[in-house]
């Protein structure tokens, strides 16, 4: 057998069953693979202790963050709940996602990372004339983009 041929089949090298991908290059797996959780629709008064007291109730809570306004300091309405294993944080999600706490239902969901790009841009938009007829692109605004 030629080098190049003998290359990838080695038997410690075998796929796992349930880690193929989609004809989108998504997973073909609804399980949750990661234990940290969205959480919104927070109360303005709920604490971190709060949260990670309501969650240890579905297991280990690895790490807690309620996001905050950076120019006022007071909560934003949405925290990140670490759980110890994706399946304790499956069932957390399930157990208390549309649950009132703190006078709220909350939405918990399995946390997906940031979007490329979706980053807050300064002005920029309108458009639209008062006119049917008329009318006008958007444009302008500020781009954190130099353009030289």
């Amino acid at each position: 057998m030629s080098r190049w041929l003998s290359v990838g089949l080695s038997d410690d090298l075998k796929p796992t069953v349930g880690t193929e991908l989609a004809a989108d290059g998504g997973s073909t797996n609804y399980h949750m693979g990661n234990s940290k959780l969205y959480v919104g629709n927070l109360s303005f008064k709920t604490s971190e202790a709060d949260l990670r007291t309501h969650f240890s109730q579905f297991g280990t809570v690895s790490d807690v963050y309620v996001a905050m306004d950076k120019m006022t300091g007071r909560p934003r309405g949405f925290a990140f709940v670490t759980m110890g294993t994706p399946e304790e944080a499956k069932v957390a999600a399930e157990k208390i996602n549309g649950v009132e706490f703190d006078g709220r239902p909350l939405t918990v969901n399995e946390a997906r990372p940031k979007e490329e790009g979706s980053g807050r841009s300064f002005g920029g938009g309108g458009g639209g004339g008062g006119e049917r007829r008329g009318g006008g692109g958007g444009g302008g605004g500020f781009s954190r983009e130099r353009r030289y």
